[in-house]
């Protein structure tokens, strides 16, 4: 099985989640881009892996204990494309 940039493997348990420490860890800032309809949160935020860091675009939930955790729906950019990235989605918008 291949794994992401992120270290998720595709092996999910759907009740806990056990998602890598990188991902878990006290972020200095998580931004809340788009509340969904289920009560998922699409946030952006940089986080470290193997000394290496990333921008994540992640779906979050709210678990039964009410704390925030991360989904697997998500894509982590490493932090040398997000430039390429920011140029990408200002060529998609309307001046």
């Amino acid at each position: 099985m291949l794994k992401s940039v992120d270290g998720y493997d595709g092996n999910v348990d759907k009740e806990h989640y056990p998602w890598p420490e990188h991902l878990m860890a006290d972020l200095e800032e998580k931004i809340a881009v788009h509340e969904k309809a289920r009560g998922e949160t699409i946030h952006v935020y940089i986080g470290e892996y193997n000394g290496k860091k990333y921008l994540h675009i992640r779906e979050w939930y709210v678990d039964k204990d009410q704390e925030e955790k991360p989904t697997k729906k998500g894509v982590a950019i490493p932090i040398e494309k997000v430039q390429t990235l920011k140029e990408a989605i200002d060529k998609l918008l309307p001046k």
